[in-house]
């Protein structure tokens, strides 16, 4: 790419452009919103109830990772680093991944961004920069869907 950084696996992307208050059916509900009221969100209470559920996701995420990991974990085969687990570090991922591939004796990078709703809705923001991160790292970058929050 334009930065020097090597491209694992391409893929096209398409970017459409939504006008502002345009009208969405979200939901199974079949409830009408607007793009700003979900996209942009002003209320300072909704937004800190959006970080506590992403930061409830990250942390569940955090276990889990930890948990099928734990034998490697032990014999320092696997490190799994948790990005923001005290601060929000503005990378493209919540979560790396380290390991050695036991073929080639390398180590091994997976990225990882938790997506965490407490509702039923299937649609999700996903930024410029983690787009372009899953571009960068195809296949070793996972986005991590959570539901029920």
């Amino acid at each position: 790419d334009e930065e020097g950084n090597k491209i694992d696996k391409e893929f096209e992307m398409e970017l459409l452009e939504i006008p502002k208050g345009m009208s969405l059916r979200t939901g199974t509900s079949g409830a009408v919103t607007t793009v700003r009221d979900e996209l942009v969100d002003l209320d300072p209470k909704r937004r800190e109830q959006r970080r506590e559920v992403g930061r409830w996701g990250e942390a569940y995420v955090n276990k889990y990772l930890c948990a099928v990991n734990e034998k490697d974990i032990e014999s320092s085969k696997c490190r799994v680093v948790w990005m923001n687990e005290r601060q929000e570090s503005g990378e493209p991922y919540d979560f790396c991944v380290e390991r050695i591939d036991e073929e080639t004796g390398q180590e091994v990078t997976e990225y990882i961004e938790v997506k965490c709703t407490f509702k039923d809705k299937a649609v999700f923001e996903v930024s410029y920069y983690e787009w372009q991160m899953a571009q960068r790292k195809g296949d070793r970058y996972h986005i991590y869907r959570l539901f029920g929050a």
